[in-house]
């Protein structure tokens, strides 16, 4: 049981609430939500006249607010770059509510327009007086956040890192950098480079056919859209066992990763690893030539597992340089035996050899990759 601004909360025991209950009015709000705990649909209780109604209804793109639908119709949803809902159309595409916000999400508009609770980022704002803004608070999943003092309520379950300093102050959103970063679940900052959203789908496409969960971006953060081991659209024999465990792992964990996809990156050698941060480039892939071994063998999701390995989730390391002639420990704990599990050949040394015409060999069980050399 949780306690927001004027209502009380019950948290179901994967830390999303099901109901609030409001002290003012005496009104009991159920909320259906995904996997991902967005929000699909409403209901009210009223608790004077003991009676359930239907609210709304949400509807998504991508992850994001597209519209609503309640017993007035439906309404169109107009987003920024953050994911705040902006503009508000009717059927007729006519505005009906204009919504502005200061940069750490207190309204600079009316904040009695409309009666709409999905407010800065997207998440749900807790109103207890409607005729004022100082005691809204922002339902962020793990966290309840203050637009007003533009601080969360509690502290961040997940601890500083040294080598971003500002990462300590556990009281703080998105370190200070509200008109560029989002977060989406009250946890430390999650923002990813993308080169294009095409790069983005071939990567999580290939994470699904290795491991058997179909992902999706929601407010820039990878969740479990749907397991097809589960819904039998998938077998164990299809996927490996140990990639589907260090991403289980990954997204579960209570350390935030980030991932950036990116491409003609001049340092980043098909990907890499510093801290939790890891960089995929996949220019690197789309100029590979497969010569003996099938493409899946290299390709961005069997360098992201690598480098996922390097983080805090394993802490694995590559060999030293003069036993690059070996695998190395990431491989051979990780990466060869996911390609084994799919009948891939293992690789046989960490380092790149054969270095002509701007390209790099990596040996293979059965044949080799020639990569950009960079």
């Amino acid at each position: 049981m949780g306690r927001a601004t004027g209502a009380f909360a019950l948290v179901h025991q994967d830390g999303e609430r099901i109901l609030t209950y409001d002290t003012g009015v005496g009104t009991l709000t159920f909320t259906l939500r995904d996997l991902a705990g967005t929000v699909l649909r409403e209901y009210r209780f009223d608790d004077l006249a003991k009676v359930w109604s239907w609210q709304k209804d949400y509807v998504y793109r991508d992850g994001l607010h597209l519209a609503a639908i309640d017993s007035a119709g439906t309404k169109h949803f107009h987003l920024d770059h953050l994911g705040t809902i902006r503009r508000t159309t009717d059927s007729a595409g006519s505005v009906a509510v204009r919504h502005d916000y200061y940069p750490f999400g207190q309204e600079a508009s009316s904040a009695t327009g409309d009666s709409e609770r999905m407010k800065f980022t997207g998440h749900e704002r807790d109103l207890r007086d409607p005729t004022r803004t100082t005691d809204d608070l922002d339902y962020m999943h793990a966290r309840y956040y203050n637009p007003t003092i533009a601080r969360f309520v509690s502290v961040d379950p997940v601890r500083g890192r040294h080598e971003t300093p500002q990462s300590f102050n556990l009281y703080a959103y998105v370190q200070g950098r509200a008109a560029s970063a989002v977060d989406p679940h009250g946890l430390a900052l999650r923002l990813a480079k993308v080169s294009s959203p095409e790069d983005v789908a071939t990567l999580l496409e290939e994470i699904q056919g290795k491991t058997g969960l179909q992902l999706k971006v929601v407010n820039g953060r990878l969740v479990v859209a749907k397991d097809l081991l589960k819904t039998g659209d998938m077998t164990r024999q299809q996927v490996s066992g140990v990639a589907r465990a260090l991403m289980l792992e990954a997204l579960n964990s209570s350390t935030t990763f980030s991932l950036s996809v990116v491409r003609g990156d001049k340092i980043v050698a098909y990907g890499k690893a510093t801290g939790d941060a890891v960089t995929i480039d996949a220019t690197d892939f789309s100029m590979a030539k497969y010569t003996g071994v099938p493409r899946a063998t290299f390709d961005m999701s069997m360098v992201f597992f690598h480098e996922l390995a390097h983080t805090s989730l394993r802490g694995l390391n590559d060999p030293p340089e003069f036993l690059e002639f070996l695998p190395g420990e990431v491989e051979r704990l990780v990466v060869n035996p996911i390609r084994h599990k799919l009948g891939l050949p293992a690789r046989l040394e960490y380092r790149a050899m054969g270095r002509k015409d701007g390209f790099a060999e990596l040996k293979f069980a059965n044949g080799y990759v020639l990569v950009p050399d960079l």
